[in-house]
């Protein structure tokens, strides 16, 4: 037989597992100290949201470009990419999205 996981998060510092079979559900609880959860999030890659926010803020888009360029991670990095490099970010931003 096989059991399912499917993580689910309970609470801030506790994520609790559950594992499904046919016969019977039994819940695991594992605590996380905030220094392991700020580790963890400092690993994180910036999600898309939050690029589509520092694209607005920082590069002047509008929320519509930056909905578009944020979309997939690839084009996201290439705007960033190019504005390193000394690029106009709306310029670049016109050549992608349009």
């Amino acid at each position: 037989m096989i059991a399912k996981v499917l993580p689910c998060l309970c609470v801030r510092k506790k994520l609790k597992t559950i594992t499904a079979s046919s016969q019977n559900l039994t819940c695991h609880q594992l605590s996380f100290s905030d220094e392991q959860i700020e580790e963890a999030r400092a690993n994180l890659p910036e999600l898309p949201d939050a690029k589509h926010d520092r694209f607005v803020a920082d590069y002047g888009l509008s929320s519509e470009d930056a909905l578009i360029l944020t979309a997939e991670r690839t084009t996201a990095d290439y705007l960033d990419a190019s504005v390193k490099e000394g690029a106009d970010p709306k310029t670049v931003a016109n050549w992608i999205a349009w």
